[in-house]
């Protein structure tokens, strides 16, 4: 009787401490799918489920969706072999792995899944290139990684497929380069076929470039004649096509040195930055198979100096001179002005304004940071310092408001109502 009593009082307490809990877990399990020996599933109405497990405190703290195991098994179904698709439906079994406990509910509790006889075969892949390269150029050689592809899918679908194909493009490419093509299973229509895998999925490409023997590459130069206005400096340059190609006398060809210049481009009216389209200038004897001009784009600003001007008078802005006296202290300061050096240059100081903004201020003193304007338009949205920007104002009102005076007696007659 001590005995039992013994292990009576410790199931007790051992459920206090450790008690049997049901709880839906809130990971997803993935579904493990067991087929029959030859087929493939097409379609299943879901991959994960819920699942609700009942077990003891302590495991239920460290449970994870790895230590259950969620089961749809078709392997004993008798399935036709005529190679068309079959739906079947089997109840989902759970069990815990390695673990105390039991699965008490699943959710979906069952698997809806289409099967069909699983077919395979090698196709062969094909790389087909796609734009043009640039004239003077030619492809050598296009390689994969792999020539031939596994297709794995319904036998059905397998049967379709009759190559493996991807496309590179070549446009504006002059130099050998590799790249990664995923690969679309394709039937003999050149229509892509669904429901296979391709493995693997991609072929590294490698395309080998060249120029063409028959025609030169030449390097295209900018010819300019004249300069730019004084004030203006050339900031930039850039143009297309870059590099031409011809054919023709081939010591004509070798004396050009590997470039050729374009007609002139005059520099000598232009202030601002202009694209113009101009023609290549090609000796007697020499022919471009694909013709075409040069655009030329040149990125021009003027030249930028900085000038200062000493002894600029501060005016007073914001206050009628009639009602205040307003002394300034400095009264007149330093201006710089950056701006294009034409522009600058010409600037006398009657064309500088600085003014002490005094709007709402009352008598008295105050510091009061001054601003500066440029009468020249072009100037008109910056470029002006000015060092010493803070000066200090004093405002002496003409006519000052009295301040009201109450009388003693006032305040000591009472109010008569």
């Amino acid at each position: 009787m001590s005995l039992a009593t013994a292990v009576f009082v410790w199931y007790l307490a051992t459920s206090v401490q450790n008690p049997v809990v049901q709880q839906r877990l809130n990971q997803r399990v993935p579904i493990e799918v067991r087929l029959p020996e030859g087929y493939i599933v097409v379609q299943r109405t879901s991959e994960t489920a819920l699942v609700t497990v009942r077990t003891l405190q302590s495991i239920w703290n460290e449970l994870g969706q790895d230590d259950i195991k969620i089961v749809a098994d078709f392997s004993d179904l008798q399935l036709p072999t005529d190679g068309q698709p079959v739906e079947r439906s089997i109840q989902l079994q759970g069990s815990l792995i390695n673990r105390r406990g039991v699965v008490m509910d699943i959710t979906p509790k069952f698997l809806r899944v289409t099967l069909a006889v699983r077919g395979e075969k090698l196709v062969t892949v094909n790389i087909i290139p796609s734009q043009e390269l640039p004239v003077g150029f030619v492809t050598t050689e296009i390689t994969p990684s792999d020539t031939q592809v596994k297709i794995i899918g319904p036998k059905s679908m397998v049967d379709k497929v009759a190559e493996a194909r991807a496309s590179v493009s070549l446009q504006n490419q002059t130099a050998p380069f590799v790249r990664n093509l995923t690969l679309t299973p394709l039937d003999s229509d050149g229509n892509p076929v669904t429901g296979v895998t391709v493995q693997p999925s991609e072929v590294t490409v490698k395309v080998t470039i060249q120029e063409r023997d028959d025609v030169t590459g030449l390097q295209v130069v900018p010819n300019y004649t004249g300069t730019l206005p004084d004030g203006y400096q050339l900031k930039s340059d850039s143009w297309s096509p870059r590099r031409i190609f011809v054919r023709g006398d081939q010591d004509v060809i070798a004396a050009m040195n590997g470039t050729i210049s374009t007609e002139a481009i005059d520099l000598s009216p232009h202030t601002q930055t202009f694209t113009q389209s101009v023609r290549l200038k090609l000796p007697e004897g020499v022919t471009m198979p694909d013709p075409s001009d040069v655009t030329i784009t040149v990125v021009i600003e003027p030249v930028l100096i900085t000038r200062e001007f000493a002894g600029i008078l501060v005016q007073p802005q914001g206050l009628d001179p009639a009602d205040y006296s307003i002394a300034l202290k400095p009264d007149r300061v330093r201006v710089r002005v950056t701006g294009p050096q034409a522009i600058v240059a010409n600037l006398k100081d009657s064309d500088i304004s600085v003014y002490a903004p005094l709007n709402g201020l009352a008598a008295g003193t105050h510091i009061v940071t001054v601003q500066g304007s440029v009468s020249a338009p072009e100037l008109s949205g910056g470029g002006i310092e000015i060092p010493e920007n803070q000066v200090e104002v004093t405002i002496i009102a003409h006519n000052p408001t009295p301040t009201p005076t109450i009388l003693p007696d006032l305040l000591e007659t009472p109010v008569q109502r």
